[in-house]
């Protein structure tokens, strides 16, 4: 029963580091003013569309749209909405988006998922701005790294408590006199 319960704490402590650690490694939040990664997804209606019809922008795509077409209108449609893009080697990307009326705009949470990776992506729409919010990109390296903190972190935390258990032992242990 000792060695269960050991294993159990062990695997609730790699667990706790490892999705600690994967969180940290994936996700970026930035400040107002920040220049967000070039991947960051935003969503625009395309114009004069009928019935409403979306694109998926990288920033830096949507840098240069912004550049040569400054009137484009950035506010969506409140609510939920879910739209596919090309088809990409036997799997059909897809966007999922969320638009929530904000204190003087809109918050629009974004997610792009492929077959190879995933990617949320928060933003606010303030007048005819975009204030990147937070980016997550999940794909296989940060869980391969996640795994290996968490299996450092729990063999590290396991030979400290080991270490301390030996010496309050030992100085607890009555003396021996001849």
């Amino acid at each position: 029963m000792k060695k269960l319960t050991t294993f159990l704490v062990r695997l609730l402590v790699f667990t706790i580091i490892a999705r600690t650690s994967y969180n940290y490694l994936t996700i970026t939040r930035y400040a107002p003013g920040d220049e967000p990664a070039s991947f960051f997804p935003v969503v625009l209606e395309v114009p004069e569309s009928k019935p409403p019809r979306f694109e998926l922008l990288r920033w830096l795509e949507f840098k240069k749209l912004l550049a040569t077409n400054p009137k484009r209108t950035l506010s969506l449609p409140v609510g939920e909405r879910r739209f596919t893009l090309e088809q990409e080697k036997n799997f059909t990307p897809s966007v999922k988006f969320k638009v929530i009326a904000d204190s003087g705009g809109q918050r629009i949470e974004v997610t792009h998922s492929t077959d190879d990776y995933i990617i949320w992506g928060e933003y606010r729409v303030v007048g005819n701005a975009i204030i990147p919010v937070r980016v997550r990109s999940v794909n296989g390296m940060p869980m391969l790294f996640a795994i290996v903190i968490g299996v450092n972190g729990t063999l590290l935390l396991n030979w400290l408590y080991t270490r301390i258990r030996k010496r309050t032992s030992a100085a607890t242990a009555p003396l021996q006199t001849d």
